[in-house]
């Protein structure tokens, strides 16, 4: 690359040598050059040419933001190693060793923000002889996201179209159920004989799964019914703290360490304080069964002029990144069990707040789930009307 400093010395020599067609056109040549770069540097995708060594000669301005590199500090790096993303080097390295031309290929990159990357790699060939690759990535991480909410909104969509009657009339029987379980445990009484405790076992057994049928049916319908959001203005704070006191005795008696930090500043919002603890509930939820014993949690608070940030940090195992985008949709699950209607739940609670909703995960490093919350409701025109 030609420097300032080397063009200004063969102006001294052309000035030297008197010969003004020579200088024209190397100002000629330096003008295209520039031209050349800005070219590059107002693509929308990152650009890097790497030798058949791997050693990168050249990088727009675009892949120097992306991967979160100095201008100019990525000229002569090895393209095998030019970012801290694990992830991203890997992907590299197979592609570059095997000399793949690679076409449309999403990557996760983890560099000061988590991003999901289009990549394509075409070898670079003179007759036979290999000289090297060029590398083009673009930033999807938006248009990834937008076809996640528009997936999980038509998955809302096609839940609500399925009749709310069918889970009424599973209610129905069961609520009738439960009646005729406890007469049959009126009618045993007391009595403490064989037979009537080998019949309440098979009783207990019964109810226990008529409870669990009984959730899925609530369930269900919280996830279908429109919601009734009651919105008054109050302190999330003061929403966490009272949902603090409800987890709390069963993260201690897991040996989870349940923390809060939240922002005293804080400005009231308009919010309905039920949904939103059970929103918070079904995440810390689910915080609680990724970290195990001795795990940690870490719900916060923050603000900006436009947005509450309510944040729920765990250091469990981590969510696989692709299935990131499947979490709210509804009977997806990666547990064992549960019905795979809470973060469906969560999400339609935080869209009825005019809200939304992301994830941040590392593979056996935790999960945070950030809620945000619009500050000012004139921002959102059906949240205007709120209690005071």
């Amino acid at each position: 690359m030609l420097s300032s400093g080397f063009v200004k010395k063969v102006y001294e020599k052309i000035e030297d040598l008197g010969q003004d067609a020579l200088r024209d056109f190397t100002d000629k040549l330096f003008e295209e050059r520039e031209f050349f770069h800005l070219i590059f540097d107002s693509m929308a995708e990152g650009v890097l040419v790497a030798d058949s060594t791997h050693k990168i000669q050249y990088s727009n301005r675009t892949a120097e933001l992306l991967l979160g590199k100095q201008s100019g500090s990525l000229i002569n790096t090895s393209a095998l190693g030019c970012t801290h993303c694990t992830e991203f080097n890997k992907f590299l390295k197979y592609a570059l060793i095997d000399n793949e031309k690679i076409r449309n290929k999403e990557v996760y990159l983890e560099a000061k923000t988590q991003r999901v990357l289009n990549i394509n790699i075409f070898p670079i060939f003179k007759d036979t002889d290999l000289k090297g690759n060029i590398i083009m990535f673009m930033d999807i991480s938006r248009e990834k996201s937008e076809q996640s909410r528009l997936r999980r909104a038509e998955s809302m969509a096609a839940l609500s179209t399925i009749t709310a009657g069918i889970a009424h009339e599973i209610k129905n029987p069961l609520g009738a159920i439960d009646i005729q379980l406890q007469l049959i445990e009126r009618i045993m009484g007391n009595s403490k004989n064989e037979e009537n405790l080998k019949v309440g076992k098979y009783v207990k057994t019964v109810r226990e799964e008529v409870d669990r049928l009984n959730t899925i049916v609530v369930d269900f319908l919280n996830a279908i019914r429109p919601l009734k959001v009651e919105l008054k203005k109050m302190s999330i704070n003061t929403v966490i703290n009272d949902l603090f006191r409800l987890i709390e005795p069963e993260t201690k008696e897991r040996k989870i360490q349940l923390m809060l930090n939240l922002n005293k500043g804080i400005t009231e919002i308009p919010l309905d304080s039920k949904l939103i603890k059970q929103a918070l509930l079904n995440i810390v939820n689910n915080s609680i069964e990724a970290v195990g014993e001795d795990g940690k949690i870490v719900i916060s608070t923050s603000a900006d002029n436009d947005w509450l940030y309510i944040s729920v940090a765990d250091n469990g195992r981590g969510i696989e990144k692709d299935k990131i985008d499947s979490l709210f949709e509804p009977y997806y699950t990666t547990k064992h069990f549960g019905t795979g209607l809470g973060l469906t739940i969560v999400y339609k609670i935080v869209k009825e707040h005019r809200g939304d909703i992301e994830i941040e995960t590392q593979d056996d490093r935790g999960t945070n789930f950030i809620i945000k919350l619009p500050v000012l409701p004139e921002a959102n025109p059906q949240m205007i009307d709120f209690k005071e």
